[in-house]
């Protein structure tokens, strides 16, 4: 049996890291950005994080599940924001995902 596949979804995980030391003012950005981005395209992100440090880092992620393809402009819009790229120590890695069931 072969799955089914929506290419019209996708699943996108974006990977990075932030200092520990400035977890508490980059969790108040980045929610306030998440909070922009669903009030301006309805798109909802998750975001999460490692629960422990490696070499006084943290990885964070921000999650977009069942994101339209079409909308897919407006999260790199979003994580092109310069407001977060402060906090963001080397670069971000992205990984999509289409639904097959």
């Amino acid at each position: 049996m072969v799955a089914s596949v929506a290419p019209d979804l996708l699943d996108l995980f974006v990977y990075y890291r932030v200092r520990a030391s400035q977890e508490s003012a980059y969790l108040a950005q980045a929610r306030t950005l998440l909070a922009q981005l669903h009030q301006s395209s309805g798109i909802e992100g998750r975001l999460s994080r490692r629960p422990e440090a490696k070499e006084g880092l943290h990885t964070w992620m921000e999650s977009f599940i069942d994101l339209p393809a079409a909308q897919e402009a407006a999260v790199s819009a979003h994580l092109a924001d310069p407001r977060s790229a402060s906090f963001i120590e080397g670069e971000r890695h992205t990984e999509r995902f289409v639904r097959l069931a």
